[in-house]
């Protein structure tokens, strides 16, 4: 081939399997050549990365993914040596790239008619930790007060900025939230959204200050409305759920006819699905990557310890794709 004419494409295809998945250049796994392999969608991208690096470096190339759904256990990585690859749903099927682990061991929880229990070892030994869950391709909410209407209301402005204050309407803030690390404050003011954690709570002045960021930005000056997120407190409607971090009992209070030992229950343990890693030192980036036709679902997402203030569309919030 005359140097400076691009490779013709080779084209792989790849297929989820109970034990990992199959790889190889037809579409049909029981075909000649193909093989099945340990492991998740990164083992397809390294064998692909392989095949191309034998054809030459200006080889391309195009993965066809059948449809199913492609657990991974971490995120997918596309470095340089990637450029110029497709990845791409097999026609009219449905390729799902899922960060998510599937929970079982439902137990109905005793005299709380709807309400589901299970244990999940992982967590209450500090190992992780969720703040979504996905209940038969829903996203269920977390426990939350008020549940619909307009919220709660601020007394008037924020009395500081550095650290947050505020008066509250007289029976909203529970004073024992004070401390905990899981509930948040979720606050809704002009420009400005922000997940904070209770300091401090005065019950006789009806006074709640915040922890951790503080905010530069215009007050709402008839009072901002929030709720309050993630207490079981507010553990009160059907399809809301709550996550003890101390004792890793997830608890979720079902819709009308769920059982929860037949649904299919996903919590993420990831925050990326796929990520393009450049080179920035060599100036080598991640070029002509192309993801056609996938879905991704399953993950997660995180703030600060000290909670999280945003000015604008959240765009300090990892997404499911980050290059």
């Amino acid at each position: 081939m005359a140097s400076g004419v691009p490779a013709k494409n080779a084209i792989f295809y790849a297929g989820p399997r109970s034990d990992g998945v199959w790889f190889g250049r037809s579409a049909n796994p029981a075909a000649p050549g193909g093989r099945s392999m340990a492991g998740d969608l990164s083992s397809v991208v390294e064998a692909v990365r392989a095949a191309r690096k034998a054809r030459g470096p200006r080889s391309r190339a195009i993965l066809i993914l059948r449809g199913g759904t492609y657990p991974l256990a971490a995120p997918l990585v596309l470095t340089p040596e990637d450029s110029g690859l497709t990845i791409a749903a097999y026609q009219d099927e449905t390729p799902v790239l899922s960060g998510g682990r599937r929970i079982t061991g439902w137990r109905k929880a005793p005299g709380k008619p709807g309400w589901w229990e299970t244990e999940i070892p992982s967590v209450r030994d500090g190992d992780w930790y969720f703040r979504s869950l996905f209940v038969n391709g829903r996203r269920a909410r977390r426990a939350r007060a008020p549940n619909a209407g307009s919220f709660y209301t601020m007394r008037g402005e924020r009395v500081s900025d550095h650290p947050v204050q505020f008066h509250f309407q007289p029976g909203d803030i529970n004073p024992a939230w004070a401390g905990d690390p899981d509930v948040e404050v979720v606050g809704l003011e002009t420009w400005i959204t922000y997940r904070l954690h209770i300091q401090s709570v005065s019950t006789q002045s009806n006074l709640v200050t915040l922890g951790g960021n503080a905010i530069k930005a215009a007050r709402e000056k008839g009072g901002g409305r929030y709720f309050i997120e993630n207490t079981p407190d507010a553990l009160d409607a059907p399809g809301e759920w709550y996550l003890n971090r101390k004792t890793g009992v997830l608890t979720y209070v079902a819709q009308p006819g769920e059982d929860l030992n037949r649904a299919e229950v996903i919590a993420p343990r990831l925050m990326e699905l796929v990520r393009l890693e450049g080179d920035h030192a060599a100036r080598r980036p991640v070029r002509h990557v192309t993801l056609r036709g996938l879905t991704f679902s399953c993950t997660d997402w995180s703030i600060p310890a000290d909670g999280f203030v945003d000015l604008q569309a959240a765009f300090r919030i990892r997404g499911a794709v980050r290059a």
